[in-house]
């Protein structure tokens, strides 16, 4: 099961696993996968979580209902670009309600 393995980036942070070095020895050697999707890559737990308390819950539904629909195929991923710009819009749609969200706080609240 190598998806996407030769190019991996985590989905929070972009830090490329191609970078590690002893300068970086704060992160993983080896990134971590989205256990349930298994398309998103982590270089850190702390990534992982900010990425799925913000983002990465709504695009990992889509990703599982795909993978599921191609039979778990190791290459389910999108062949045209309509399907290539769920995932994204999923992500600026939850970028837009953080920002909502932040919006409708209070004055005097941080």
């Amino acid at each position: 099961e190598n998806y996407g393995d030769e190019n991996r980036r985590c989905a929070r942070c972009f830090f490329s696993e191609r970078n590690v070095d002893e300068t970086t020895v704060a992160r993983k050697q080896k990134f971590g996968r989205c256990s349930k999707c298994k398309v998103a890559f982590y270089c850190s737990r702390s990534c992982q979580e900010e990425d799925w308390n913000h983002f990465h819950k709504l695009e990992c539904q889509y990703y599982s209902k795909r993978r599921k629909k191609s039979g778990n195929a190791p290459n389910f991923y999108a062949t045209n670009a309509e399907e290539d710009a769920i995932p994204l819009l999923l992500r600026t749609f939850s970028a837009l309600k953080i920002l909502r969200d932040g919006n409708q706080q209070s004055p005097g609240e941080s």
